[in-house]
């Protein structure tokens, strides 16, 4: 029974970019620790002070399951949510097991209340059949908790289908299968302020294309879900623009690829005709050499003069890959030539995303050489996209996808989001001996210096305070621990020189140390605080 799940599943991935699929477990030591994946981070609209980051987790001992760390300062420190989706799963198919899932996705509306989906593959050995499960769940405080708004009218689902006769055929139950999804909330004071709304790719027996669905902000429970496009359609991105115009870009992946897009201006119930953003080659590759799974994976993002920003992948061979960006002055009806992000990082580069504020367009990209040692980089544009400066290299150290046995965790779900001054990029990074773990960094624009932060989301310590800044004489450092500890205390000089490296035995708790600094020269430094175990905060201070 196992090995027709594993098969079926092998045959949809071969056709569609299906949720991440949950491995055995292995002797390799590639896949006996935890892997995180899928990242997606989210900034309340109305303080920028809120952020949430969630991601897929896979290990051997505990199996697929999502994380979730909020924070209230900004993104200087994270704590973990008591989000806990096989929980909140688990009665709702009695007596089937999780078999796969990913694509955790988060979204806030202007009063702050957070909103999360996932999907998860069940399946039951007794009767043979797998469910297909998109969920969604929210959040009342800033993601230190999150429940389902209605039990009782199975409202928790934003699609679901099954699998019967043998997982050869999809029951004409529900929706069908509901895929790769993604969620955006109209932020605007219009008829649909606080809107949600999810689209997703769907297959039944008589549907293959993208659907999406509405839930006003005062139900508990989606709208039936309106056809945005017919065909062979995958990889959504939503987003709503400042007059409460809603837009779906997507790829399209038969051959005749391309990236597309869509919009709606009444809530979502009709969508336009499609608009060719571009031609996209090889818009999901077979037998690629960074991995199977890769694809398009276009990305939307809205400025505050509604240009709409998208950026895509195309894979011309099974050796090659290039990052696109475009943009669009009269919501969506036209487009920019693309910019090739491989050719000014003179790089191959994949899985690139953009974010927007204001004047200022942010994309995040993995840079890849030939020897496959990858790099995650930042391109940053004040001018609504018209141009972009230098790309800035955000890891401190490449990851070796060619020594990691599972690099489908490099997964099409890196993000960003950003406020007037900062950017914040969250990506999966290979360098802890190949172990994929999310790190995120904070790059602020405003700030002479730029880069300001980069560490593992789940750090086991976190940096509570830093003073005085500018320093005299000294610099204290307030940290936080989870657990007992050796840290050592590097200063850098901005060029990246080692000024001095001091060793801390920090134990459980709040706790305060000191690093000498009188003979300094006048100017700005970096402190890299780092455990025995690779994880890294840094951050600036002036003498």
């Amino acid at each position: 029974m196992k090995t027709k799940l594993l098969l079926l599943s092998l045959l949809f991935f071969q056709t569609y970019a299906f949720a991440q699929l949950q491995s055995n477990p292995v002797s390799n030591s590639s896949q006996t620790g935890l892997n995180e994946a899928e990242a997606h981070i989210a900034i309340n609209p109305s303080d920028s002070n809120q952020m949430a980051v969630g991601f897929m987790s896979q290990s051997a001992t505990s199996g697929l399951g999502f994380k979730i760390y909020y924070s209230t300062d900004a993104g200087n420190s994270w704590s973990l949510s008591s989000f806990d989706a096989p929980s909140l799963s688990n009665p709702l198919y009695p007596g089937a097991v999780i078999a796969g899932g990913g694509d955790i996705l988060l979204a806030y509306d202007q009063t702050g209340k957070l909103y999360t989906s996932w999907i998860y593959l069940y399946y039951n050995f007794n009767t043979d059949t797998a469910y297909f499960s998109g969920m969604w769940a929210s959040s009342s405080n800033n993601g230190q908790s999150f429940q389902f708004e209605n039990v009782n009218q199975s409202d928790e689902f934003f699609g679901r289908g099954i699998l019967t006769n043998g997982l050869s055929s999809i029951s004409n139950l529900y929706e069908g299968i509901c895929d790769r999804q993604w969620m955006a909330v109209d932020h605007t004071e219009g008829n649909n302020a606080n809107n949600l709304y999810v689209g997703f790719v769907n297959y039944s027996n008589t549907f293959a294309g993208l659907k999406v669905r509405s839930k006003k902000s005062t139900n508990s429970f989606f709208d039936n879900p309106v056809n945005a496009a017919v065909g062979s359609y995958q990889l959504s991105n939503l987003a709503v623009d400042n007059d409460g115009e809603l837009h779906y870009s997507f790829a399209r992946i038969d051959g005749n690829d391309g990236i597309y897009h869509v919009s709606s201006n009444d809530g979502g119930q009709t969508f336009s005709a499609l608009n060719l953003v571009s031609s996209a080659q090889g818009a999901f590759p077979q037998n690629h050499q960074i991995n199977d799974r890769v694809n398009a994976a276009p990305s939307l993002a809205i400025d505050g003069k509604n240009n709409l920003h998208v950026t895509w992948t195309s894979y011309p061979n099974s050796q090659d890959a290039q990052s696109f960006y475009s943009y669009s002055t009269d919501g969506g009806l036209s487009w920019s030539t693309p910019f090739n992000m491989s050719t000014a990082l003179n790089l191959n580069s994949f899985y690139s995303n953009v974010t927007a504020h204001g004047d200022k367009v942010s994309i995040s990209t993995y840079g890849i050489d030939n020897a496959r040692q990858a790099d995650y980089y930042l391109f940053l544009s004040t001018n609504n996209g018209a141009s972009f400066g230098t790309p800035i290299k955000l890891t401190s150290q490449p990851s070796n996808l060619a020594g990691f046995a599972n690099t489908d965790f490099a997964g099409d779900y890196t993000s960003s989001v950003r406020s007037e001054c900062k950017t914040f990029s969250v990506w999966s990074d290979f360098r802890n001996a190949g172990q994929p773990k999310l790190y995120l960094s904070s790059y602020s624009d405003c700030a002479p210096l730029g880069f300001q932060e980069i560490t593992t989301i789940n750090s086991p310590f976190q940096i509570s305070s830093l003073y005085p800044n500018p320093a005299q004489q000294e610099l204290r450092i307030s940290i936080f621990s989870e657990n007992a500890l050796n840290i050592s205390a590097t200063i850098y000089s901005i060029d990246g020189k080692v000024i001095t490296t001091n060793n801390q035995k920090v134990r459980y708790g709040e706790q305060e140390f000191v690093i000498p600094v009188s003979t300094l020269s006048r100017g700005n430094y970096t402190l890299v605080l780092q455990d025995d175990s690779g994880n890294k905060i840094t951050r600036l201070f002036s003498k």
